[in-house]
């Protein structure tokens, strides 16, 4: 019977398994439960003797799997189905993955690769956009400033990232074989910023970092538009992932993200979404409301300034309407555990508005969750039945609002300077 050993950090937390009847089996090991210091896994999760028993994947497990790209990678490369087998799936890609429990097949093993086994033989070409892919103001020379890439990579010299679309493939394969992998549909993988001592330069290499790369999808303009909307998030005053364009040998954008789930040491800091707190499982990511999420998070951080949760979460709502993101859905709101739970900085931030020319058929629906009752077709007033369901005071709703308005000049500076093409700077109406 295949039995996975789930770590919270580097301490032994619990087991889960696969019933002889087919259901799943999680619980809490004796000596992690007899640790005064020991933390539950999960909201959804809480310290007990009991046994936890599911038909399907509990929701906390189901959330560390990848999705999209990544999950079809991976299902390649093992032969597994992508519903049948959740369990098999838990058991070979989660080695690493997002926050702090990482769960290890019982009997195996996992080792690291270097990426030069792999990397792209191609030199290295500097290119002059004419702006700096951090900051986007103008730039003479180069990509970066000094000032920029001193404040993105913490050095004046910014890395020699050599990536094809071949390598790319290649190093997810190797990530997920070592069971390293980030949920979410798009494609990215994890990524180190390590010191090369033979070329005496920075260089990203394949260990479990304090990075995520994600190149462009399907979909055009991913990274710049991702890239531009966390730029606008941050403007504002929302927290965010912190991020920066770069180029591929292919002359394509990536957007490179700072993982706040590590430390600049590489210690891990837990982290939960909305699916994993509900115990709802990946695919019920759309079901729900903002409200249920504001009470809930109220609760968990009950000793940690549960208003001003509650009120960056309505900020984040709002701006996600303004801008068109219609994917703030469960897993794309996660809760952050430092000195307690807090709320997570943003992330998986885009415009999803100004894609909607690209498809045939139109999505109606402006946001991923209900709000009063609804997805679309929302009005001011919805806004404020939303702010006094999470009893946030008229007075500080319509500050959030004036703030709000007083920032679209500012935006539409940061738009116009931005690496979307016309088309997409013109389609973004705020």
């Amino acid at each position: 019977m295949s039995k996975g050993l789930v770590y919270y950090n580097n301490t032994l937390a619990g087991e889960i398994l696969e019933s002889k009847d087919g259901d799943f089996e999680f619980s809490y090991l004796k000596e992690y439960l007899e640790n005064t210091e020991s933390l539950p896994l999960s909201y959804s999760l809480p310290l007990q003797e009991k046994i936890f028993t599911s038909q399907y994947l509990n929701g906390f497990f189901d959330g560390l799997l990848p999705e999209g790209w990544i999950l079809n990678l991976a299902t390649e490369h093992w032969k597994f189905h992508p519903i049948r087998d959740r369990f098999k799936l838990l058991l070979k890609t989660c080695y690493d993955p997002i926050g702090a429990v990482s769960i290890h097949e019982e009997g195996s093993t996992t080792s690291e690769k270097d990426l030069n086994q792999i990397e792209s033989k191609s030199t290295k070409k500097t290119r002059n956009p004419g702006r700096c892919l951090f900051c986007y103001e103008d730039l003479l020379k180069g990509e970066f400033h000094e000032k920029c890439s001193k404040l993105f990579f913490n050095s004046s010299e910014p890395p020699k990232i050599q990536l094809t679309e071949e390598v790319l493939r290649e190093l997810s394969s190797l990530n997920i074989k070592d069971g390293l992998t980030i949920p979410g549909v798009q494609k990215k993988i994890s990524l180190s910023l390590n010191e090369n001592a033979k070329q005496s330069r920075l260089t990203l290499t394949h260990l479990s970092g304090n990075f995520i790369l994600k190149p462009k999808g399907s979909i055009p303009h991913i990274p710049e538009n991702e890239d531009l909307i966390l730029k606008l998030a941050r403007s504002y005053g929302l927290p965010t992932t912190e991020s920066t364009l770069i180029y591929l040998d292919n002359d394509e954008f990536a957007l490179l993200i700072k993982r706040f789930d590590r430390t600049k040491s590489g210690e891990k800091i837990h982290m939960e979404d909305f699916c994993q707190i509900f115990d709802q499982v990946t695919d019920r990511k759309y079901t729900g409301s903002y409200q249920k999420v504001a009470k809930t998070l109220r609760e968990y951080c009950f000793n940690n300034a549960p208003s001003e949760q509650v009120l960056k979460l309505f900020e984040l709502v709002i701006f996600s309407f303004i801008v068109g993101n219609s994917n703030l859905h469960l897993k794309n709101i996660s809760v952050l555990h430092t000195d307690g739970p807090t709320l997570a900085p943003t992330y998986d931030l885009l415009s999803f508005e100004i894609f909607q020319e690209d498809f045939k058929e139109r999505d109606n629906e402006q946001m991923a969750l209900s709000i009063n009752g609804k997805k679309n077709k929302l009005m001011r007033e919805d806004f404020d039945i939303l702010a006094k369901r999470l009893e946030i005071k008229e007075k500080v709703r319509d500050y959030v609002y004036k703030k709000f308005s007083s920032q679209l000049d500012s935006w539409d500076k940061i738009i116009s300077k931005s690496f979307l093409s016309n088309r997409k700077k013109n389609s973004l109406n705020l």
